[in-house]
């Protein structure tokens, strides 16, 4: 073994470079294990629309949520994995609170029903418009809390509340679960703690929280946990926010919305056959190109109001399409929403840097989808 290591040049390279290797290698095995993922999760989702009998609808059921169990594992392990090495990297930008909110609560309700259990939302109506923070992070750690709550709730409700707070936003997730022992409180966010033997037949590492207090914390708050044993818990954290002007999209009858046409460029056919379905649910128009010449093709010779870009292609990949894109006399405002199973920092601050306006992780989920579909065409309605 030691020779064969020595062959490869492993046993000479330093530290640095071990750890660059592994995060060139954890970032490729996230992407192609997301890629396989987002078929399974988009393919069990239209077979349940499907006519089924009671078993079979039962056994599809079965299969989506041992896919969100391997989806959850594999994005905490890789975050808590890049918070460990340094390799998280805050990216501000400008969002509304309300909307990335909203698409979160849509998918964490599906999953909680799923459960027999009610996510019960809480936002404020005092919430700014807009502001300028970490929108993916901030999902992030809602969503790690979220899990938490689904995790160790059997019955009841779990209770997501956002509630302004001296010059930011507080965040709290209180559900009726099994609650926490007084004294196993110290421990709770320590790396691969999974509470009492009782309840350790629950799935996952025990990274959930501790990655959630190491983001929180990355991004300047604190979290806390208030728990009573046999009763629930409440875990909240507040983050300071720089609010934004905002020049109002204009809300457009839905009409108006629908009537405008999408380009989808993938060269995954299943992730193509699968967004198209979500978008012709809303009766949105959507063509679909599997490289970037044949997108460029189309956008010169049509009228998009929004381009769906897989970053990931043969030929030129989605940052020099966009780019090409730009260049195009009357494409240069139509905006362009990256749609990768890349998820890293570096790839995200990449596509803020190349002028993407939006950026969408696969699998990605049918409400966070027409979220950001509706917010683009509703902005292109109002000019």
């Amino acid at each position: 073994m030691a020779r064969d290591c020595n062959q490869t040049g492993l046993l000479h390279r330093n530290g640095d470079d071990l750890t660059k290797l592994k995060l060139q290698f954890l970032a490729s095995l996230n992407h192609e294990i997301r890629t396989p993922l987002s078929g399974i999760f988009g393919m069990t989702d239209l077979l349940l629309e499907t006519e089924l009998t009671l078993d079979q609808r039962e056994y599809v059921a079965a299969t989506r949520e041992c896919a969100t169990q391997l989806f959850d594992l594999l994005n905490t392990t890789l975050a808590y994995n890049s918070l460990l090495s340094g390799g998280i990297k805050l990216e501000a930008v400008e969002f509304r609170p309300s909307e990335m909110l909203e698409s979160l609560a849509a998918e964490y309700q599906v999953r909680a029903a799923q459960k027999g259990l009610e996510l019960k939302v809480e936002f404020s109506q005092q919430l700014p418009d807009a502001v300028r923070s970490y929108e993916y992070h901030v999902k992030q750690v809602c969503g790690l809390l979220l899990n938490n709550a689904l995790k160790f709730t059997t019955k009841g409700r779990i209770y997501f509340s956002v509630e302004p707070a001296p010059d930011g936003l507080r965040f709290a997730v209180r559900d009726t679960g099994i609650g926490i022992p007084p004294e196993r409180l110290p421990e709770l966010f320590d790396p691969f703690y999974q509470g009492d033997s009782a309840v350790r037949s629950t799935s996952g590492l025990g990274l959930g929280l501790a990655l959630a207090r190491g983001l929180v914390e990355l991004m300047g708050g604190s979290l806390n946990v208030e728990s009573t044993l046999g009763r629930g818990s409440r875990f909240s954290f507040t983050l300071k926010f720089n609010v934004e002007q905002s020049a109002g999209d204009g809300e457009a009858p839905e009409s108006a919305v629908s009537l405008k046409r999408i380009l989808l460029v993938d060269d995954d056919r299943i992730s193509q056959r699968i967004i198209t379905a979500i978008l012709r649910k809303s009766d949105i128009p959507c063509d679909t190109v599997a490289d970037g010449l044949s997108a460029l093709e189309r956008v010169a010779g049509g009228d998009y109001s929004l381009i769906l870009m897989d970053l990931r292609m043969p030929g030129i990949d989605g940052f020099e399409t966009a780019r090409r894109i730009r260049q195009l006399k009357d494409s240069r405002s139509v905006p362009v929403v990256a749609l990768t199973a890349n998820c890293d920092d570096d790839t995200r601050a990449q596509c803020w840097r190349e002028g993407m306006a939006a950026f969408l992780t696969k699998p990605v989920q049918p409400s966070e989808l027409m979220s950001t579909v509706q917010r683009f065409l509703r902005m292109s309605a109002g000019h």
